[in-house]
């Protein structure tokens, strides 16, 4: 059960990582910007 909840949390970082680097990534993004 713990490598079940660590998988999750670690899979759950990596998403919010991501979202966070495309949150401040594109709204500064010239070729993106509409």
């Amino acid at each position: 059960m713990a490598a079940f909840v660590r998988q999750r949390f670690m899979v759950a970082l990596v998403v919010l990582s991501v979202m966070l680097v495309v949150v401040f990534i594109l709204p500064s993004s010239p070729s993106l910007n509409t």
